[in-house]
């Protein structure tokens, strides 16, 4: 019985460290002071067309996550001050 259930618990232990690691990683970031104000309030710039869900919402509006522009280059920045609005990385 525990062979069965097994696979499944490995699956959602995995998932669930995965988004605990996210979400960890987000609040560290927000936590980084920015180059041109010092403000501990940053958040990752998310480019591309992401699909709109309760999480990314919440994080918009929490000012972890902020929206960039849809072309995706490495020379974009990686991270927005959410005081000032100075971008890099």
């Amino acid at each position: 019985m525990a062979r069965i259930h097994s696979k499944k618990y490995r699956a959602a232990a995995r998932a669930k460290a995965k988004v605990a690691a996210e979400r960890q990683y987000l609040e560290e970031i927000h936590q980084l002071p920015c180059p041109s104000c010092d403000a501990q309030n940053t958040s990752l710039i998310l480019y591309g067309l992401p699909s709109f869900d309760d999480q990314l919402k919440q994080d918009l509006d929490k000012g972890l996550i902020s929206l960039g522009r849809c072309d995706l280059m490495e020379t974009n920045p990686k991270l927005r001050c959410n005081q000032c609005g100075y971008e890099w990385g």
